[in-house]
């Protein structure tokens, strides 16, 4: 089987049970920030740490559920998965967080490799929840509404794991001086 078709060569494409679009519409935006995201979280999967990897493989797998529902246009179906989900990732932050020294400055990306790949992570999370609100505003998506927390939280649980892979890693979190 050949992985090119050439159906999208004249810059359309379809979603799920529907005709071709223009690629051009904010749907493939946010699916694109989606697998973006996604695509990050491989970079992560690098630490020596059984425990983030199945956290990671299993934030991929709910990112690939997410893109699914996002690409139904026709389904106004979120279920309260996702409020679970979301308590999941709060009881993580909570359990990572409890293990790391108390922060008390604001912190430069970097450190490890794996805290920088965390911290793109948080990035490309941030701008797909904004890319998010905008398309639940614009397209009348009030139904998506209850994956705001979830990817809001994501992007925190992003930030403890950079922290906690520096900590792991023996290596200090980089804090800002506050100097240009």
């Amino acid at each position: 089987m050949k992985i090119y078709t050439g159906k999208g060569d004249n810059g359309q494409s379809s979603l799920i049970g529907k005709e071709e679009i223009s690629k051009s519409r904010p749907i493939f935006d946010l699916l694109g920030s989606l697998d973006e995201l996604n695509a990050s979280l491989g970079l992560v999967k690098a630490p020596k740490s059984k425990e983030i990897n199945i956290l990671v493989s299993e934030i991929q797998r709910d990112l690939f559920s997410i893109g699914a529902l996002l690409a139904d246009i026709e389904s106004n179906n979120v279920y309260s998965e996702w409020d679970r989900k979301t308590r999941n990732i709060e009881q993580n932050i909570d359990n990572f967080q409890s293990i790391l020294p108390e922060l008390k400055n604001f912190i430069l990306p970097g450190g490890s490799a794996t805290s920088a790949q965390f911290h793109l992570s948080r990035a490309v999370c941030r701008r797909f929840e904004r890319e998010l609100v905008r398309f639940i505003e614009n397209e009348g998506r009030a139904d998506l509404e209850p994956l705001l927390s979830y990817f809001n939280r994501l992007s925190d649980l992003f930030f403890v794991l950079a922290r906690y892979s520096n900590f792991k890693s023996g290596v200090k979190d980089v804090i800002w001086d506050g100097k240009p």
